[in-house]
């Protein structure tokens, strides 16, 4: 694959100093070591050159002026308007016009990805439809990493504990205790004497991810029964393996089974990260805290009748994962049993979510390749998947987001990349011939496989499909009424 890395990449790549080491240093020396041994090609933009001359270190600047002519080099050329108007630039300072120059390479497909760390460039990605192609570090070496085993690693597992069961000095809290003075006592009075619940994720030694919650009533523009997730925080050592995802999931969950009506989290505006993850799922910022210094990011769990003039991939982002647009276009999708065991894990062991350890793993953004040659599924499209040869059932669900076809494994890694559980070895096999790739999002599984008597009985299909079909609409609205978790 061919790699871009933003200047924000290469400064901490290229340190001059001991003092110029970054926290991200490892990570990204990790990553040019990987993609070296696996022959990927590392380039950089001309464009960041111009950011590093403006280094007002002379001597620095002369270093890393050095370090950057031993990369290669894409070639420059100049972003057209309709570009700059469809990611509403107006080039305000030098630093955005190398930003939009890098971008557009990407979005002209000069590289299969786009490293960054700048949080503009991906909201400009997200408007230019390419976001699945510009990559966090910790995203990146995710990728490179899944490429290279030829194992999938087992799913991590979510616990349900009560908060005096985690240890308030694990390293997980060590930035919450500098933002917020005294924490260890609210967690100590607040959350491990009140026996407040918590989700975690356990790891080696230290938690990998956190997530305390608490009920609610009525507040700010929130009404009904309001759950508040009192601390959602993923660990900086695991960064990059969708550990949000695994946790978010529970909380949608457990809010639907206990039919609460809001979910909201607090932050700092500078946390930009929590908000643009939580921003993909629905939640939005809804007002500030009482003493204003913390932004109030809710979800609403139950879709009014206005929300459906959204289109259905907007409808699902907004009310989903449990619910789908009732004017949605359905398919069905056969699936093997043994990859319908590493999309969808969870339904390999049917249980309660919230009781000791279930390991279920599965994130919310996912990812199907086949060699279907249908081309008339969109955005917003509901897939429903068929296990085929042991249950013969459909259990699964999901919402389409985008499609794409390729017969190079490159363009097929970059496109599914961050959310891909399919081996390097698995995608350069299917590439033998042209591969289909649906990226969607999971709603909420049936409670109950839907067998083949009842999908026949019930206008689904006439026999069990060998492709993916289309739904007539008849069998697609019995299906959307069918009880889920």
């Amino acid at each position: 694959m061919k790699i871009l890395l933003d200047t924000n990449i290469f400064i901490p790549l290229e340190p001059t100093s001991y003092d110029d080491i970054e926290y991200s240093t490892d990570q990204v020396m990790e990553l040019q070591r990987i993609a070296n041994d696996d022959n990927h090609e590392i380039f950089l933009h001309p464009a960041s050159l111009d950011d590093i001359k403006r280094d007002k270190n002379s001597k620095r600047m002369q270093l890393r002026v050095l370090e950057f002519s031993k990369y290669s080099k894409l070639e420059t050329s100049e972003p057209p308007n309709h570009f700059l108007k469809s990611i509403k630039a107006e080039n305000k300072s030098p630093n955005d016009q190398v930003d939009n120059a890098l971008l557009y390479s990407t979005y002209n497909n000069a590289v299969h990805l786009f490293v960054t760390e700048d949080r503009g460039i991906h909201s400009k990605a997200k408007s230019l439809g390419i976001e699945e192609r510009v990559y966090l570090v910790s995203d990146a070496l995710l990728l490179l990493k899944s490429l290279k085993t030829k194992e999938l690693l087992p799913p991590p597992a979510v616990e349900k504990v009560k908060c005096y069961n985690v240890d308030v000095k694990d390293e997980i809290f060590d930035s919450l205790r500098k933002d917020y003075g005294g924490f260890n006592k609210w967690f100590e009075d607040k959350c491990q004497k009140a026996h407040r619940d918590c989700f975690i994720i356990k790891g080696n030694q230290n938690i990998n991810g956190i997530c305390v919650f608490k009920d609610e009533n009525n507040l700010h523009k929130m009404h009904g029964k309001i759950l508040k997730l009192c601390t959602f925080k993923i660990a900086t050592h695991a960064k990059g393996f969708k550990y949000g995802e695994l946790l978010l999931r529970a909380v949608f969950n457990l809010a639907y089974s206990k039919n609460y009506d809001w979910i909201y989290v607090t932050a700092f505006p500078k946390n930009l990260r929590i908000k643009l993850f939580l921003e993909n799922f629905g939640f939005r910022v809804i007002g500030c805290s009482e003493n204003s210094k913390e932004l109030i990011i809710g979800k609403r769990l139950k879709p009014k009748e206005i929300d459906f003039n959204l289109s259905p991939l907007d409808f699902h982002i907004l009310a989903g994962p449990k619910y789908i647009h009732k004017d949605s276009t359905s398919y069905i999708i056969p699936i093997q049993p043994k990859y319908a065991s590493i999309l969808f894990p969870e339904l390999e062991q049917q249980g309660c979510f919230f009781e000791g350890c279930h390991s279920f793993g599965n994130s919310i953004l996912k990812a199907y390749l086949s060699h279907s040659k249908i081309n008339t599924i969109y955005p917003g499209n509901t897939i429903y998947f068929y296990r085929s040869k042991d249950i013969k059932a459909i259990q699964a669900i999901g919402v389409v987001e985008k499609t794409f076809r390729s017969i190079d494994p490159d363009e097929i890694y970059s496109f599914v990349g961050k959310r891909t559980v399919y081996t390097r070895q698995t995608i350069e096999r299917m590439c033998n011939k042209e591969v289909y790739a649906i990226l969607f999002r999971q709603a909420n599984s049936f409670e109950m496989p839907i067998t083949v008597k009842l999908l026949k009985d019930n206008n689904v299909f006439i026999r069990p499909p060998q492709s993916i079909m289309s739904i007539k609409p008849e069998g697609a609205k019995w299906l959307a009424r069918q009880k889920r978790m």
